[in-house]
């Protein structure tokens, strides 16, 4: 199976999104504006990376399901509300060869991971 046909199977809408989004901890916003999502230097979840190796970025098909992934951090002390931040990217600014299915799920949700740096210029900073 194609990751093309993989991902049309992953996705929880009728087709593939327009837009994924990432949230992240504003702290990170000024590395993020200069080199990028997908450079990992400090890791979110206990899970990240047991999968994956390289650069790389998780994404989610709507905002209020990446924000509910740091929103489940602050619960355990590792931020406030007001520190998380959400992009927004255009599934057309990626290379569809580099997203495959969040291996870290083991049902898949619609999560995926985008294997590479996503650039600073395909990237929109949503605001509240």
């Amino acid at each position: 199976m194609s990751i093309l046909n993989e991902l049309n199977n992953l996705w929880r809408t009728e087709k593939e999104p327009k837009h994924l989004y990432h949230a992240t901890w504003i702290k990170h916003i000024d590395d993020i504006s200069k080199h990028g999502l997908g450079k990992i230097k400090e890791l979110n979840y206990k899970y990240d990376d047991i999968n994956i190796t390289g650069n790389h970025v998780y994404l989610e098909q709507d905002e209020d399901t990446a924000r509910g992934y740091m929103e489940s951090l602050v619960d355990e002390g590792k931020g406030t509300l007001e520190d998380i931040i959400v992009f927004r990217v255009s599934v057309d600014d990626l290379d569809k060869d580099k997203l495959i299915p969040d291996p870290n799920l083991d049902i898949p949700n619609g999560s995926v991971v985008y294997k590479d740096i996503i650039k600073p210029e395909a990237l929109i900073l949503i605001e509240d």
